[in-house]
Formats: C-alpha cells, sequence, structure tokens
C-alpha cells in the first residue's frame, strides 16, 4: 500500500487498485486493425466507396487459406457480396472456420470496392474501417 501510495505522488495516478475492473465481455463488438492490402488491390481502379455500412461476415477455410466475404444490403433492396482483402486472418480462432461459408458476425465497414479479379467470385474490397460485432451480440443491433 505504501509503495502504491508513493507511485500515486509521483505519478498523478489517483487510484490504488480499489477501482472496479471492468469485465471482459468476449461478446463485445471490436474495432479491427486492418492489414496493409496487396498492390494488386490498391492499385486497381476503385468502383465507388461504402462508408458506414453495415453486413454480415461469412467465413470459410479452403486447403488451409481462410476466406471471408462481407454480404450486405443497399438502400434500393439490392444484395451484394464482397471479398475484404485486408482483414487478418488471425481474427478468429480455429473453431470459427468450417468447409462452407457461414455466417460469424455482424460488420460495420467502410472501404473502396474494386473491379473484380480473374479468378474471384465477387468485386475485392479494400477496407479502411472494420468493426465487428460477433453473432452472440447480434440481437442487440
Amino acid at each position: 500500500m505504501l509503495l502504491c501510495l508513493l507511485l500515486s505522488f509521483c505519478s498523478g495516478f489517483a487510484s490504488c487498485g480499489d477501482d472496479e475492473e471492468e469485465e471482459y465481455d468476449p461478446c463485445a463488438p471490436f474495432e479491427v486493425a486492418l492489414e496493409k492490402a496487396d498492390a494488386v488491390y490498391t492499385e486497381s481502379n476503385t468502383l465507388y466507396d461504402v462508408t458506414n455500412m453495415f453486413g454480415e461476415l461469412l467465413i470459410r477455410k479452403v486447403d488451409g487459406k481462410i476466406q471471408y466475404q462481407i454480404y450486405y444490403r443497399l438502400q434500393d433492396g439490392s444484395e451484394l457480396y464482397v471479398c475484404p482483402v485486408n482483414l487478418p486472418e488471425s481474427l478468429f480462432p480455429d473453431s470459427y472456420y468450417g468447409d462452407s461459408f457461414s455466417v460469424i458476425a455482424g460488420i460495420w465497414f467502410s472501404g473502396e470496392v474494386k473491379l473484380q479479379l480473374e479468378g474471384m467470385e465477387y468485386n475485392p474490397i479494400v477496407l479502411t474501417y472494420a468493426e465487428i460485432i460477433l453473432i452472440c451480440n447480434l440481437a442487440t443491433i
């Protein structure tokens, strides 16, 4: 306690551990630290920008490689899929991945939708912002 008081005095820190700590919530939304996208995406033409959109994040694992898709609906009711190219592969534990796409989270996102490249099922998107809301928390949106 004396050490804590000394540290408080020296650092201007007012608490000595009496504060209640916030309880860890595994379902709390979290902002994603995005990776740098490959040049093949950043240098290609932008079709359109999306800002502050909400969609569903789908995930699967094929040949040991993780694949993401975002499904979202535009104001006119049309449905779109895009493939985020700069979400980290280590975003979720291995137990989240299956052989087919499944919805694992909601996602608030912004980014640049690029031209579809050969071999891609949907247009790629270079995300500039992403916040994940895990399935256990989707009922509150």
